[in-house]
């Protein structure tokens, strides 16, 4: 078998398997960069999951698992293809569960159906589920020369102020917003299923940096919605919300065949989300947000506002 390291911010995870330029190819190509945060290929690892990967034509499972604590790299065995997209895409999704349980043992949060919009060095998070508005509106901030940050998945490093360290890096969104909003976007490419993207790796020649988040948004809207409205979320509702977008990808909630993992909220994953939920609710109270309406008037009054009252009138 040959080793292959990838790493996440602090985090490392090594395969070893057959074939890793073929494994390689698979983790670093745009599928994979639509709901993997930004990888690193590491030459050296010291890893903190371990997993073997046992490469034959069968459908993809887990044959086992052990999670360890106190230091020790947990360990997974798999069998199956690699992953590829449309054909065998649970492999991605498998990966995606382990990084975010890494990132968890390590002080991360891994906030899934969201994206990150920088706004005067600071981020704005969109949370919202799916088809809810969220790479439309993603698409109008880069076209107005806003930096995308994180276009499906948004790692947070649980500290006050929280921070945004990471997040996915390919923005796939409805060509129809070209005509709806006038958004003149040249894509990278288009899906099978006819939406557009762009690879912002490729467009941005910079680094992402850490980021401090601002503002958090719960966004609900659509090509049909009109108007503008929003309420601040406070209280029990704040941890209801941020729970579920927390610890999705932990319990699974990006499904993959043939049944996601679901008991990867163990003690030091579980810990992180405490401490990330005590963050919001006492340092975030008065910045947190659920918007309604029609994407131009959410981007006008969220990216563009530049105080809470803005976006609370």
């Amino acid at each position: 078998m040959q080793s292959l390291c990838i790493s996440v911010i602090d985090s490392a995870i090594q395969i070893e398997t057959e074939n890793i330029e073929e494994l390689r190819a698979s983790l670093t190509s745009v599928f994979a960069k639509r709901y993997l945060p930004r990888l690193k290929i590491l030459d050296e690892c010291r890893p903190d999951v371990m997993i073997y990967w046992i490469n034959r034509d069968v459908k993809f499972r887990v044959l086992t698992h052990n999670l360890i604590s106190h230091g020790l790299p947990s360990l997974f065995i798999v069998e199956g293809r690699y992953p590829a997209a449309y054909s065998n895409e649970s492999p991605f999704f498998f990966i995606l569960q382990i990084i975010a349980y890494v990132l968890g043992k390590k002080g991360y949060v891994v906030l899934t159906d969201s994206v990150t919009i920088e706004r005067d060095g600071k981020a704005l998070i969109f949370l919202g589920y799916p088809h809810s508005g969220k790479s439309s509106i993603s698409a109008v901030a880069f076209y107005r020369g806003f930096k995308v940050y994180a276009t499906e998945n948004t790692v947070l490093r649980v500290a006050k102020p929280l921070k945004v360290v990471n997040g996915t890096s390919v923005l796939v969104y409805d060509p129809a917003i070209k005509n709806l909003y006038n958004v003149k976007i040249a894509p990278d490419g288009t899906t099978r299923h006819g939406y557009e993207y762009i690879d912002l790796e490729t467009r941005d020649a910079d680094p992402p940096r850490e980021l401090e988040v601002d503002k958090i948004f719960l966004i609900h809207s659509g090509f049909t919605c009109k108007g503008f409205s929003a309420s601040p979320v406070t209280g029990r509702k704040i941890r209801k919300t941020l729970w579920y977008f927390s610890t999705s990808l932990l319990k699974g909630v990006d499904y993959y065949e043939p049944q996601p993992l679901d008991n990867l909220v163990t003690e030091e994953v579980a810990k992180t989300l405490q401490s990330f939920l005590e963050i919001v609710e006492e340092n975030y109270r008065d910045r947190v947000f659920e918007v309604f309406g029609s994407i131009p008037e959410i981007f006008e009054n969220t990216v563009l506002g530049s105080r809470p009252a803005d976006i609370c009138n």
